[in-house]
C-alpha cells in the first residue's frame, strides 16, 4: 500500500461510520444483556448503600452513626448519590452510566488505534472489546469497572 493509499484511508468518512456502529452495538448487546439477566454484583449494593445514605444526609456511611469507610469508589459512589437525590435509581443510573462507559471505550479504542496510524487495528480491537466477555459482565454489573476503563484508555 502506498502512503497516498494510507492517508486517503485515514481521511475516509467510513471509518467513523465503522467505529460508531461498533460503539452502538456494543451498548445495545449490553442493554439486551442486562434486560435478559437482571444481573448485579453484590459489590455494587454496598456502594449503593453508601450513595443512598449520603443522599439522605447521613454522609459516607454505611449504618447511620458508622463512619466506616466500606467503598473503594467514592468518586462513583458520589455520582450515584447525585442520581438518588435526583430521584433517579442507583443501580439504573450506574448500569447506565457503565453501558454508556463501554460504548465510548469502543469510539476511544478506534481513535487511539487511528492516532497512531493503525486504524485498522483499533476498529478490530473495538470490535473486540464490544463482545469481550468480561467487559459484558462487568457493565452490566453496577460497578465501576466500565468507567474506569474509558479513563484508563482517555487519559492514555
Amino acid at each position: 500500500m502506498t502512503s497516498d493509499q494510507t492517508n486517503l484511508e485515514e481521511q475516509s468518512p467510513y471509518s467513523h461510520w465503522v467505529a460508531l456502529s461498533i460503539a452502538i452495538f456494543a451498548i445495545l448487546l449490553r442493554i439486551y444483556l442486562e434486560v435478559r439477566s437482571h444481573r448485579t454484583v453484590e459489590d455494587f449494593y454496598i456502594t449503593l448503600r453508601y450513595a443512598e445514605n449520603i443522599s439522605r444526609g447521613v454522609g459516607f456511611a454505611f449504618n447511620p452513626g458508622e463512619r466506616v469507610m466500606g467503598t473503594t469508589t467514592p468518586l462513583y459512589t458520589l455520582f450515584l448519590a447525585i442520581a438518588d437525590k435526583l430521584g433517579m435509581s442507583g443501580v439504573t443510573a450506574g448500569k447506565t452510566i457503565n453501558i454508556l462507559a463501554d460504548g465510548i471505550t469502543c469510539l476511544a479504542i478506534c481513535r487511539l488505534g487511528k492516532s497512531i496510524c493503525r486504524r485498522r487495528a483499533g476498529i478490530v480491537t473495538a470490535a473486540l472489546y464490544a463482545v469481550w466477555p468480561i467487559a459484558l459482565y462487568w457493565a452490566v454489573s453496577g460497578m465501576e469497572t466500565s468507567l474506569v476503563t474509558l479513563a484508563g484508555i482517555v487519559i492514555t
